[in-house]
């Protein structure tokens, strides 16, 4: 192997791990692309990740008929704009949450 085989050998490593880092560098942050994941809260505990509530909403006056599911059932990230929302659910929405009779308003990331 000659002088120049050797600098060309290491020239095409260097630009091959460079690559490598640019595109390690530059490629969104998997923590933003976190998909919508199912849950339900029937055991009263919320099964999301921190940063994230569960869609699940179902209004049930008290000694009235139980009303339909208005959530989606799934992992919804906590929002103050949609900055904040990943590409999967990239609108910040106001979100009234009901548990029963009682309701809460809540920032959610939706479609």
């Amino acid at each position: 192997m000659n002088k120049n085989t050797v600098i060309f050998i290491i020239a095409i490593v260097v630009l091959l791990l460079l690559s490598i880092a640019a595109y390690l560098f530059f490629s969104k942050d998997q923590s933003d692309t976190t998909p919508l994941v199912s849950c339900n809260t029937d055991n009263g505990v919320d099964p999301c990740q921190t940063g994230y509530m569960c869609y699940d909403s179902q209004i049930w006056p008290k000694g009235g008929i139980q009303g339909p599911q208005e959530g989606d059932l799934k992992c919804h990230q906590k929002c103050e704009t949609s900055s904040d929302c990943p590409d999967e659910a990239p609108n910040c929405e106001d979100i009234t949450i009901w548990k029963g009779d009682v309701s809460t308003d809540y920032k959610l990331c939706t479609q």
